[in-house]
């Protein structure tokens, strides 16, 4: 059983645009000396005047948005001072700085006091920025190498801007993982993955035949032991009543966000066993012989929600449920089959919907994902409008 790191939003429109040289990032297809090539891009460096700053960047943002569009790189500084550039770079600088604008430039300010990172030279050519932004003079521009990918810690942070240009550690990649993370978590964890996913689609099965719930399940993991099991229970309500089943379905019960509601109801009882517990509209407690079976297994004490734990699917999550994942701080989730019609995990636009929701940059948190390849459920049958 094979692995495939799910792309993020960036990941998948960086390679849209053909940024890197072959494969994908999240697959980690790369000949070392490809992948320097490739990560490496060159940008349009000038130095300013300090009190023109201000008005030099808007005035380029305005004059030439490519700049700023067209590719991320918001891990390095736009403005930094001459004594916090590597050696290379002050010596390539022509010394004299440029006015920002027709104002400063009347004021005849000539010394240098900052630099400014303008933009990819991919964006626009040198004569293009010349003509569009006079104050920029050619003969101040000149061109360096900068990282293209932001930095996954603060040592390599510190490394690139010694080597490059100031550079940022926001702790996260906006590319999506590095390859060392993926490939370091998936060989801890493909050993492993036949028995999660059996174990997940034992349990899709069993609230299949008990007409609980969609033919799709889910186990959570700590420390690669699997610490709870849940199955699909959204038409739980109607099965247990006379009434017709599988019309009133409860959306809460899926089975990722059952798999959370366990690990919640472990960690509250876990002190204070109730008597009698009652069943939530999550369904946070075992319906099937599986799911007991593993309620009973312990799991450390005083966790914070599902931080260290991780989570694997029968089918990609939903946009609700990926969302859940993201707010529980699970790290690492694996789904078998890719929602096309429904999914909120891949990124890709192409038989998906794209919302990569495990790895944005607007939100707080990211975790790793991947999709089992081969996209197998283990012969679960589930509707393409189904969500999970």
């Amino acid at each position: 059983m094979q692995l495939k790191g799910v792309e993020s939003r960036q990941e998948a429109a960086a390679i849209g645009r053909n940024i890197w040289s072959e494969g994908s990032f999240g697959e980690i297809s790369f000949p070392k000396s490809q992948l320097q090539n490739s990560l490496d891009i060159d940008v349009y460096v000038v130095p300013i005047a300090l009190t023109a700053a201000s008005q030099t960047l808007a005035d380029l943002r305005a004059a030439a948005p490519a700049c700023f569009d067209s590719l991320d790189l918001q891990h390095l500084r736009r403005l930094v001072r001459p004594e916090h550039l590597p050696a290379h770079v002050r010596r390539a600088g022509p010394g004299e700085a440029v006015s920002g604008s027709s104002e400063a430039a009347a004021a005849g300010s000539s010394s240098t006091d900052i630099y400014l990172l303008v933009g990819p030279v991919s964006s626009i050519s040198l004569p293009a920025l010349s003509q569009l932004l006079p104050c920029l003079r050619s003969a101040s521009i000149t061109t360096i190498k900068v990282p293209l990918l932001a930095p996954t810690s603060a040592a390599a942070a510190q490394l690139a801007s010694q080597a490059y240009w100031p550079t940022v550690f926001k702790n996260h990649n906006p590319f999506g993982p590095h390859p060392s993370l993926l490939a370091r978590a998936e060989t801890d964890m493909l050993p492993h993955l036949d028995h999660w996913l059996a174990t997940a689609q034992r349990a899709a099965r069993e609230s299949a035949e008990r007409g609980i719930g969609e033919a799709c399940g889910a186990v959570v993991l700590e420390r690669n032991a699997i610490a709870a099991v849940a199955g699909d229970a959204r038409w739980a309500a109607s099965a247990s009543t006379a009434a017709s089943p599988k019309t009133t379905p409860n959306a809460l019960a899926h089975p990722a966000l059952r798999a959370i509601a366990l690990i919640a109801h472990k960690r509250l009882s876990a002190p204070h066993p109730p008597a009698t517990p009652p069943q939530s509209a999550f369904q946070d407690l075992p319906l099937t012989p599986l799911e007991a079976e593993y309620h009973s297994v312990p799991i450390a004490p005083g966790g914070y929600l599902c931080v260290g734990l991780d989570m694997v699917l029968t089918h990609e999550p939903c946009v609700m449920c990926a969302m859940a994942l993201l707010h529980a701080r699970f790290g690492r989730v694996v789904f078998g089959r890719r929602m096309p019609r429904t999914g909120g995990a891949v990124a890709a636009t192409s038989n998906a919907l794209g919302h990569g929701i495990f790895w944005r940059e607007e939100l707080s948190w990211r975790l790793l994902a991947w999709e089992v390849e081969g996209g197998e459920a283990g012969g679960l049958e589930v509707g393409q409008d189904v969500h999970v």
